[in-house]
């Protein structure tokens, strides 16, 4: 979390930053990607399959692996142009706890539907050395971006071979307001969310579990079960143990706050508003964490 948060500072305040340097062909990415669509802020990146979007809070997405150490942080910025692009390259940043110097000739990028530079950089942040690649992308409609992949140094060169694959995949598309629900049903599909609760002292216990499914083509699983068990040398013993599942349709609806609706084919639909933070999904309160997909890609 420390990681996540010195990105957002660094990216939270532009330093606009060199002349324009070479040109660097349209390089290929591997197979193994997800396109990422966001049309509220109108852009398109591919990553590869094992990063997944994180978080999306103060106009920062962040995208992270569980495979693979790094970070990659796109951060909206309307209204940038070449000037501040070129600043960027030249001066690079400098904050309280962050210092990041550019370090090699600026490569300009091929972005799809805009004009997009970007330059190796290291530095410091919160006393831990880290690499990366810094770029300044702008486009039609007042678009701008600033994009960061980085890494701790001693972990960079594992990212660093996809890192501006990832870079040239950059595009631009229409900006059409009120499409944050995608970006949610992005970080969802696929996931099996899990939440377990209980409690227990000598010779008495019980147990609860809950755990769902949003498979990507729309369907859902879940599974609910309940135990207790109570032993006494005067009472005897007793052991109490009940599962319920449904399975529906599901889907992410935004107003206001992004929330999870799912419709069960035999019961009831069923609305949470949900949110992520500290490395759970919290629906209508209730902390979920990951586990295994078993039931559907």
């Amino acid at each position: 979390m420390r990681y996540i948060c010195t990105l957002a500072l660094l990216l939270a305040f532009p330093v606009f930053a060199s002349e324009a340097g070479s040109a660097m062909p349209r390089l290929a990415l591997p197979d193994a990607t997800n396109t990422f669509v966001d049309k509220t802020y109108g852009f398109t990146i591919d990553v590869p399959r094992h990063f997944e979007l994180t978080g999306d809070e103060s106009g920062l997405l962040y995208f992270q692996s569980s495979r693979k150490p790094g970070l990659i942080v796109i951060r909206p910025t309307p209204g940038m142009g070449l000037k501040n692009v070129q600043q960027l390259m030249r001066e690079g940043f400098e904050s309280p706890v962050t210092s990041l110097r550019t370090d090699g000739a600026p490569l300009t990028l091929g972005v799809r539907n805009g004009q997009g530079m970007t330059m190796p950089v290291k530095g410091e942040m919160q006393g831990q050395p880290v690499e990366g690649y810094l770029a300044g992308i702008f486009g039609p409609q007042g678009q701008g971006y600033m994009v960061l992949i980085g890494a701790i140094t001693n972990k960079w060169p594992i990212l660093e071979p996809d890192a501006l694959r990832i870079m040239e995949s950059f595009g631009l598309i229409r900006i059409e307001p009120g499409h944050e629900h995608e970006r949610w049903y992005y970080r969802l599909a696929g996931r099996r969310l899990v939440f377990v609760e209980g409690y227990g002292r000598p010779f008495e216990g019980s147990l609860f579990s809950s755990d769902i499914t949003l498979c990507a083509n729309g369907e859902f699983h879940s599974r609910q079960s309940s135990g207790s068990y109570y032993d006494d040398a005067y009472w005897g013993s007793s052991e109490y143990h009940s599962t319920s599942k449904k399975s529906g349709t599901w889907r992410i609806g935004y107003e206001g706050l992004p929330y999870l609706r799912t419709n069960a084919k035999r019961g009831n639909v069923v609305t949470a508003v949900i949110e992520y933070r500290d490395g759970y999904y919290f629906l209508e309160g209730v902390p979920f964490g990951f586990a295994q997909n078993t039931i559907c890609p």
